[in-house]
């Protein structure tokens, strides 16, 4: 609840550097993707940091991570390779 009302600029900024369909604020519509583009998530995670800060960044995406079963391994890969995603 909090990163769809509190933070619709993040979503909406994540959603539209994957061309993942969404209402315009950031609510994905229809299914999500089964893969996300390497270089695709990397330009979101620099356009999120250029913008927000890298502690929000890291958990909206890793709570995006949670929205499959199985998360995505690209994603995954980047949390733990990404040191300015590092939390604590």
């Amino acid at each position: 609840v909090y990163f769809m009302q509190g933070q619709q600029s993040m979503l909406v900024t994540f959603c539209d550097s994957l061309d993942i369909p969404h209402d315009g604020k950031g609510q994905v519509e229809g299914e999500l993707p089964e893969t996300l583009d390497a270089e695709k998530l990397k330009n979101a995670v620099d356009a999120l940091l250029e913008e927000h800060d890298p502690a929000l960044v890291t958990l909206y995406l890793r709570t995006f991570n949670l929205q499959t079963p199985e998360g995505w391994s690209v994603m995954k890969d980047t949390l733990e390779s990404d040191e300015r995603l590092k939390l604590g």
